[in-house]
């Protein structure tokens, strides 16, 4: 098991909607949608969602090349994504198109990465 008794019940009750765009999370350098939060999750459930999000990013998304050099440069967490998966864990970033994105979703991410950090 993955997630908490506790938390995964509340990261299945999550609805996957198709219709949804992704938004990108700067301090985390990904994207995630709407439907794939979870409120109410303990403190280790949020590190641990947290953790999908960023694993789909290394395992998927990175494959784009502008960002080549993260994956060569970065401990994927390949673990939790693993574990999660084999665990039977139905969450909505699990969808075949949260994966493999399409193009306009892959020019925003292109896009949000190469804005300037602003401090």
């Amino acid at each position: 098991m993955y997630f908490s008794d506790h938390d995964e019940k509340i990261i299945e009750k999550l609805k996957y909607n198709k219709s949804l765009r992704p938004r990108f999370d700067w301090l985390k350098n990904c994207l995630f949608w709407k439907d794939e939060e979870a409120h109410g999750l303990s403190e280790d459930g949020q590190t641990k969602l947290a953790h999908l999000w960023i694993a789909r990013f290394f395992l998927f998304h990175s494959e784009l090349p502008e960002n080549k050099w993260l994956i060569q440069n970065t401990n994927v967490p390949k673990n939790d994504w693993n574990l999660a998966i084999e665990s039977g864990l139905k969450w909505p970033g699990f969808k075949k198109n949260r994966l493999y994105l399409s193009e306009a979703d892959k020019k925003y991410l292109v896009e949000e990465m190469s804005r300037p950090i602003i401090i």
